[in-house]
């Protein structure tokens, strides 16, 4: 990786000529050495092969799903095994769409007024298109990592990408052509909606929404309101999924967590739980109409969606079944939650859903759609299946889907990563996608309070928590399902430490020549001032080292322009700040003008 961020970055020639393959013949990519968004043209993007996991499957796959206007077909995005399921409903058959780019991850489908449906591949840097017979449509490069799309009738195809950028695509006979790139006030973008012709983007890691014309002018710019929880200051933070909710409002679902300022922390795996997802409505009127509900306490939603006619708001959760074999579905939290609209646009009363499935069998939600007036199309684990169920719960119809591609014994560490405790928490309340959640904890080691560690890059470690205590992951990983209140044989600890070793962040490549110049900079200082610690692929070397007096951890670098706060005691808001901290004489300070390149090459890691 190192390597190819040098190249990429020109302190060494790259030609991109080791291109990735395509879907098939259709969506092969010309080769190109165009990387850089340049004004309104295509950006001809492609992503180098060095940077695409071909092996590993997805943590926690974010499962996406879009239905025709008329109820009789349905895509699904299917990120744990890199393919898209087209389905007619409602008893089938069920055609698998293989996507030929390694470790593409597919987003949540978007659908036209013509029934085409759009999913964006958030590793692979273009958009694909599947036409309502099945067959495979008009496709285009785009951003690197793009992160959701919109589809505004009068004015194209809207594609929001992490890195900031918001692009307009248009067709042109089978491709897919970028003709207009806007810049955004924000740039950890996850969310993108129209409402009222204005694009509304939302960030991921501050729950912040940013409304901007459809010629790039920023109108404002919205955010849910501070919380207190037992006397501790709670900011908006993680945000995990934004909707319309009718003309003029969109709902978010997003964590709070402990305010930075303040190095406080809730006791070690205690109550109260600063990772509570919160729906919040805002409009362009009011920032914020009101704090919802939480349900399945440290759980968040892992999708939403508002029934046809509007009357009501359908949640499901992660977490909220039981890890398998050990107690009955039943003994988990309910894993859907249906809350009343109003004509005004505000929730009612929340009460949660048990869909009834055979005995013995949970029902592990992934994706959610409406289908007419009053009902909703739901994405299931264990088993794999499309159900058809009403806002009350009940099951209507199911199909059967091709189960996951991943080997047994993956599969079972995938679902335990996702699966809860009686108290709804898992591995995904910490480390969504295999990251981290940018908390500070007390910890059993430590009186001192520390951020949660990302789980990237554990394939170059061989010591683990803080202060490198723990020398087996699988043994780690026992002790810590026990303390979430679930006990789990040794071999399935071990599984699921193969899984976490062989997760890959996609990367993120800089949008601009600046960037990448100031990054070929930074890439030099990093070589001279940080790579003994942080090196190799993981940008770590995986052992201890001595800051502000205490031996602790070499973090991973990858993804860090999205794990703020930073430090291990979440000091400094911003790369930049903790840049600038010289309280440490172990720690490199740069001065300012050698600091933006420095930050500009660890942001794109």
């Amino acid at each position: 990786m190192r390597q190819a961020m040098r190249n990429l970055f020109g302190t060494s020639s790259l030609a991109l000529a080791s291109l990735l393959g395509g879907c098939g013949t259709v969506l092969d990519l010309p080769k190109t050495t165009a990387p850089f968004i340049e004004g309104v043209q295509d950006p001809s993007w492609v992503t180098p092969a060095a940077y695409v996991n071909s092996d590993a499957p997805a943590v926690l796959g974010r499962s996406g799903l879009a239905v025709s206007a008329d109820g009789k077909t349905a895509l699904i995005a299917d990120p744990d095994d890199n393919r898209l399921l087209f389905a007619q409903l409602p008893s089938g058959p069920v055609a698998s769409i293989p996507l030929d780019v390694p470790g593409s991850a597919p987003l949540r489908p978007v659908r036209d007024a013509s029934g085409t449906f759009y999913v964006a591949l958030a590793n692979a840097g273009r958009v694909v298109s599947v036409r309502p017979d099945g067959s495979r449509g008009p496709w285009g490069p785009v951003c690197p990592q793009p992160s959701s799309l919109a589809i505004d009738e009068a004015d194209g195809l809207w594609v929001a990408c992490t890195r900031g950028p918001v692009m307009r695509l248009q067709r042109a006979g089978d491709r897919l052509s970028v003709d207009r790139v806007l810049s955004s006030p924000l740039s950890h973008v996850a969310e993108l909606q129209i409402v009222q012709g204005e694009l509304w983007l939302a960030s991921t890691r501050s729950a912040t929404i940013a409304r901007l014309t459809r010629d790039g002018k920023t109108v404002s710019v919205l955010r849910p309101g501070d919380y207190q929880a037992s006397g501790l200051p709670m900011v908006p933070a993680g945000l995990s999924r934004m909707i319309k909710l009718g003309d003029t409002r969109v709902l978010m679902a997003y964590t709070q967590r402990i305010s930075p300022t303040t190095l406080k922390a809730p006791p070690y795996y205690g109550p109260p739980l600063p990772i509570m997802p919160f729906w919040t409505t805002l409009s362009s009127k009011e920032q914020q109409i009101g704090i919802g509900v939480h349900p399945g306490e440290a759980t968040g939603p892992q999708d939403f969606a508002l029934s046809g006619s509007g009357a009501s708001l359908l949640a499901i959760a992660i977490g909220n079944v039981p890890l398998p074999g050990k107690t009955s579905p039943e003994a988990g939290r309910p894993p859907a939650y249906v809350a009343s609209v109003g004509a005004d646009g505000t929730l009612g009363s929340v009460r949660p859903l048990r869909p009834k499935l055979a005995s013995g069998q949970a029902l592990y939600p992934l994706a959610l759609a409406p289908l007419g007036s009053d009902q909703f199309l739901l994405v299931a684990d264990m088993p794999r299946a499309l159900h058809t169920l009403r806002s009350d719960g009940t099951i209507v119809s199911s199909l059967p889907l091709p189960e996951s591609r991943l080997p047994a014994d993956l599969r079972e560490a995938r679902t335990a990563f996702y699966t809860g405790n009686a108290r709804g928490l898992t591995c995904e309340s910490c480390h969504s996608q295999g990251g981290e959640d940018g908390h500070l904890w007390s910890t059993p080691n430590s009186s001192e309070k520390l951020r949660t560690l990302s789980l990237f890059g554990l394939a170059s470690r061989s010591s683990f928590r803080w202060d490198g205590s723990e020398s087996s992951l699988p043994e780690l990983i026992e002790s810590d399902m026990s303390r979430f209140g679930n006990s789990i044989r040794p071999e399935l600890a071990a599984n699921i430490a193969t899984f976490l070793r062989s997760q890959r962040p996609a990367w993120s490549p800089p949008v601009s020549r600046r960037e990448a110049e100031l990054a070929a900079r930074g890439a030099e200082l990093f070589a001279s001032h940080c790579s003994t610690c942080h090196s190799g692929d993981a940008m770590t070397n995986g052992q201890t080292a001595k800051v502000r007096g205490k031996q602790l951890i070499v973090p991973s670098l990858l993804q860090a322009w999205k794990r703020a706060p930073y430090g291990h005691d979440g000091r400094a808001l911003t790369l930049s700040a903790f840049l600038q901290d010289a309280a440490d004489p172990d720690h490199y300070v740069p001065e300012a003008s050698r600091r933006d390149a420095l930050v500009t090459y660890v942001d794109h890691l």
